[in-house]
Formats: structure tokens, sequence, C-alpha cells
């Protein structure tokens, strides 16, 4: 497409004539014409000025003024559309700084995050280095001179044991025996007989004839507990013999 600058210049030149003779013939300023010949139209004063301009330039060098303004007009639309263009991408530019700036802050958010996971990790590594240190460190010896022996307090083998009751006779005798409070034995035992009975907590006895047993209890010899002939009833426990 021919601009009208390029029209006029090219028809001005044909005629063999100088920007000044056009200056004279159409009182049009030389920076005027320039600019017009260039296609620079931002130079003139205004889109009226213009086209009066275009209008005696035109009837000057015997050119359609009518023509020349149309083809002014398809020049125009095609300037403002290319200029459209130019401003979209001018619009598009900021954007795509604005993504690189979000691009920016997320690598920076990223680092900061792996660097807070890196802190952590050395962070821990650090603290269990120092526990494997306290925990490998040689733990001091304890005199058997510093333990304070509590008499009152009794080897736990001794509080877990059953209680034992062994029973010898020497002669006939009737007994009854209650091992944590149920019958095991009730009844005449015979001289010679031997009887063993276990109980987790206590024995009661009852005996018709305390010299005619001797008792064992927990490997403790208790002999009898009485005469021949006498009645006795004997109760057995961990903490204590009544």
């Amino acid at each position: 497409m021919s601009f009208v600058g390029d029209i006029l210049k090219a028809e001005r030149e044909k005629q063999k004539l100088s920007i000044k003779d056009i200056e004279s013939g159409t009182n049009i300023r030389s920076l005027y014409i320039t600019a017009i010949e260039e296609n620079k139209f931002d130079v003139l004063p205004g889109e009226v000025y213009l086209k009066g301009f275009l209008r005696s330039y035109a009837n000057f060098l015997n050119i359609d003024s009518d023509y020349l303004l149309q083809v002014y007009k398809e020049q125009k639309v095609e300037l403002d559309s290319e200029a459209e263009v130019t401003e979209e991408k001018e619009s598009i530019k900021p954007k795509k700084k604005v993504r690189k700036g979000r691009v920016t802050i997320l690598l920076a958010l990223v680092l900061l995050f792996l660097t807070a996971i890196i802190y952590y990790v050395m962070n821990n590594d650090s603290n269990s280095a120092s526990n494997a240190k306290i925990n490998n460190e040689p733990v001091a010896k304890v005199s058997s001179k510093a333990i304070v022996k509590n008499e009152g307090t009794k080897p736990v083998n001794e509080v877990n044991k059953k209680l034992s009751l062994k029973a010898e006779f020497v002669g006939d005798c009737w007994i009854q025996v209650l091992s944590d409070n149920k019958v095991v034995f009730e009844g005449m035992a015979k001289n010679k007989d031997k009887f063993e009975w276990l109980a987790e907590n206590e024995f009661s006895l009852k005996i018709g004839n305390a010299g005619a047993v001797k008792l064992n209890l927990n490997d403790k010899d208790l002999g009898s507990l009485g005469k021949n002939g006498e009645v006795i009833d004997k109760t057995f426990t961990k903490d204590k013999i009544n």
C-alpha cells in the first residue's frame, strides 16, 4: 500500500519541485511538508490541520485531493491497527515480567523451604550425635558401700515364696489343716505318717494332740507345738506366726 507521504513526494520530485516551492505555493511550513512526506503525522498540530494540508498539497500538485484523503483514511486505519497491536504487545510484556516475578518468588520460597529442611536435618543429626556421645560415656560405678540397706524390705524371692508346711507324726493325732482358708487335710493321722502342704499366704491348724506331731515351716524346724494330749490352734503367715 502506498502512503500519502510517498505519493506526494514522488509527484513533487517528478515535477522537479523543492520543498521550498511547495511552501511558497501552499503557505505550508516546510517542517510540516517534510513530516507529511515522511508520514510523521504526529508532528502536525492536529487532524483537522493535517487534512487541510493534504488537500492543499494535492491541489498544488494537481492530484485528486479526495483520492488522497481516501488513501490517508486507509493508511490511518492500518496505522491504528498496527498501533493497537503494538499496545497489546506492550501490555503483554508487563505480564511476562509479572510471571517472571512470580516464578522468582516461588523459587525463593522453595529455596527457603529446602534450607529449612537441611537445617532441621543437620540439627537433628547434631543432637543425635550428642545424645550418642552421652549414652556411650561410661556410667560411674556405684560402690557397694554406698548402698543403704533397708532392714524393713525383704528380698523379692522371699516375698513371692510360698509357704511350705511339713508334718511328721510320732503318734496318733487328729488334725485339721487350712491352706489359705481352704481345708487341705482333716482327720486322724497315724504314727510315722508324713505330710507336706503348700500355701500362698497362710496356714491355720487345729491339732488334737500337739505332742504327737513335729512341724517344719519353710525348712525351719518348729518341733512340737505343745504337749501330748494338748489341743492347739495355730496360724502361720508369711509375715508372722500367731
